[in-house]
């Protein structure tokens, strides 16, 4: 699946970057009919948000279980980061040697 070199140029170009990003904030004004930036310090009900933060601070109680929770997060999201790169991305996803 080749992409044309011209098409690839235009597409690349920094001018074509300008225009989307110019486009796309006419239109969310088009949208929105108002400036956004006004309501951007009202409350947020976002549900990740809050059941994060529920669920690090409301559900274990005391101070201990929630330090311990997050250093489980933190070693679990290093031990993927270490698996992903040295056995998936390596071994299974590399290039054979026997070419």
């Amino acid at each position: 699946m080749e992409i044309d070199a011209r098409f690839r140029y235009y597409f690349q170009h920094p001018w074509s970057r300008l225009i989307v990003a110019y486009l796309v904030t006419f239109f969310n004004f088009l949208i929105f009919a108002e400036d956004p930036i006004s309501h951007s310090h009202t409350g947020a009900h976002m549900v990740v948000v809050g059941n994060c933060f529920s669920f690090l601070f409301n559900k274990y109680p005391g101070l201990g279980w929630n330090i311990l929770k997050v250093i489980c997060w933190i070693l679990a999201i290093i031990t993927g980061m270490l698996a992903g790169k040295f056995i998936f991305h390596r071994r299974l996803f590399g290039k054979s040697r026997a070419q």
